[in-house]
């Protein structure tokens, strides 16, 4: 299962006081137990800041996580922002893996000439006054 960081927004009009927050919370619990029985609640945290909740979830796709942010915005009234968060050992592992061109294929060679492609996909930090590539087309204005 992939794991997932829901940030909330409750929207003002959703709770006119503190109690009805925790009665609300309560309904969208319940809405997702029945709803998505196969994602796995991780961790909740209420914040301060722009956002009134962090969620940390597991949901077996991408699909169900849509799902439950879904249901927490209509149930809850609310507005979510859904991450997908990868381990700290695996990113790792992703990033050493991407080690020289790894990650380059010949699609991203297409899509990102030599004198385009982003530092990350090179391994390498083009100069801002790199000369033109002289392969490439030049459009005038």
């Amino acid at each position: 299962m992939a794991t997932y960081v829901m940030l909330t927004r409750v929207s003002p009009e959703a709770a006119a006081d503190p109690g009805q927050l925790v009665a609300l919370g309560d309904i969208v619990a319940e809405r997702l137990q029945v709803e998505c029985p196969e994602v796995r609640w991780l961790a909740s945290y209420a914040v301060l800041g722009p956002y009134d909740y962090v969620d940390v979830f597991a949901a077996p796709d991408a699909e169900a996580a849509a799902r439950a942010a879904l249901i927490v915005r209509a149930v809850g009234r609310a507005t979510t922002e859904v991450w997908v968060a990868v381990p700290w050992d695996r990113f790792r592992d992703l990033a050493q893996a991407a080690e020289g061109d790894a990650i380059v294929t010949e699609a991203s060679k297409q899509s990102f000439p030599a004198s385009d492609a982003p530092a990350f996909a090179q391994g390498v930090q083009h100069a801002p006054d790199a000369p033109p590539d002289p392969t490439r087309p030049r459009v005038e204005a």
